[in-house]
């Protein structure tokens, strides 16, 4: 899938978005928890003079609609937040839910941003990045000093029992290779595993669509008796049709 099929999934299903993405909305709220107001990386005299205004400049990557983004807003109401993301329709939503912040259309991996910030984030989005490496590397060149980026990542077990049962490679980061990554930057991560119970097999192939992410059949096609057939071998394998998300929130700092 290349960015512009990406960008295109997203911008076509942008309108449901927020009727399907509740899983995302919890992880921006745990996400946002995981942001220190007082960075600890920093000396007590710098954090006296600072307070609550320490993150002066914020860079959203993948503001989606922009619940993420709002909370941003709340929680540093005096900070100046620009806001990315890759569809277009998506960032319209945004500017709608969120007037105060700056909005932009841009590739998170290539977003030609030359100002520097105090924190650049982005919640359940790097997934979809080529080259996680590359695009950290690129943040940290646009790092304050003290700065720092975090964000949450969806990992390899997500849709584990899916996979198993449609036999599907998964382009999903694994542990392994993200704990790799963040040896690099000065990083830390922390795993949350979150598990969804559906009523039936469609209901779930419809969360997927309708969150953007998308899964082909064997044959690209999930007619209905595709449909039957993987709700009977799901019962089977699982008893019950659940799904898995596996998430990693990382924070990098600027070494």
């Amino acid at each position: 899938m290349d960015k512009k099929e990406i960008a295109t999934r997203f911008s076509k299903y942008a309108k449901f978005y927020d009727s399907f993405s509740d899983i995302q909305r919890e992880i921006s709220l745990q996400l946002i928890n995981e942001i220190k107001i007082e960075p600890q990386n920093i000396s007590c005299k710098e954090q006296k003079i600072h307070k609550f205004s320490y993150y002066q400049d914020i860079l959203e990557i993948g503001c989606g609609t922009g619940f993420y983004t709002k909370l941003l807003k709340e929680r540093f109401p005096a900070s100046k937040i620009v806001s990315l993301d890759i569809s277009e329709e998506m960032v319209k939503i945004a500017r709608k839910n969120e007037r105060k912040s700056l909005f932009f259309v841009a590739d998170g991996e290539n977003t030609g941003i030359k100002r520097r910030f105090d924190l650049i984030t982005g919640s359940s989005c790097f997934q979809w990045f080529f080259n996680l490496r590359e695009s950290l590397l690129q943040y940290k060149s646009i790092l304050k000093q003290n700065g720092e980026i975090l964000f949450s990542i969806f990992g390899s077990d997500t849709f584990a029992e899916l996979q198993e049962i449609i036999e599907i490679p998964t382009f999903l980061i694994s542990r392994n290779e993200l704990t790799e990554i963040m040896k690099g930057f000065n990083g830390s991560l922390r795993e949350k595993r979150i598990i969804e119970e559906h009523p039936s097999v469609l209901s779930l192939l419809k969360k997927i669509k309708y969150s953007g992410e998308g899964i082909k059949g064997k044959h690209g096609l999930w007619t209905k008796n595709v449909i039957e057939n993987l709700e009977k071998a799901y019962k089977s394998k699982f008893k019950t049709i659940v799904a898995t998300y596996q998430i990693f929130f990382c924070r990098c700092f600027l070494a």
